[in-house]
């Protein structure tokens, strides 16, 4: 779906009738699949994640989001 969301969009379309193809596609390119961060690049998302979190009253304002995201995350390949 993420190398053709256009095909995919296609494909799916018979089983949404009130959806177009265009639309179908549209939506599944709005979607993060085949984006897998990984190491110091996870860890800005997720502390960029906690920052969004922490403004919309989540998360505790007083979070430190890059101590938060080292200790959620694990380095399994190094």
């Amino acid at each position: 779906m993420a190398a053709n969301p256009d095909e995919a969009g296609r494909i799916f379309a018979p089983y949404a009738p009130s959806a177009k193809p265009e639309q179908l596609a549209a939506m599944l390119r709005s979607h993060t699949h085949g984006h897998h961060p990984g190491g110091a690049a996870l860890k800005l998302e997720i502390a960029a994640y906690i920052e969004d979190l922490k403004a919309i009253s989540v998360i505790k304002p007083n979070t430190n989001a890059d101590r938060f995201s080292e200790k959620v995350t694990a380095d399994v390949l190094g």
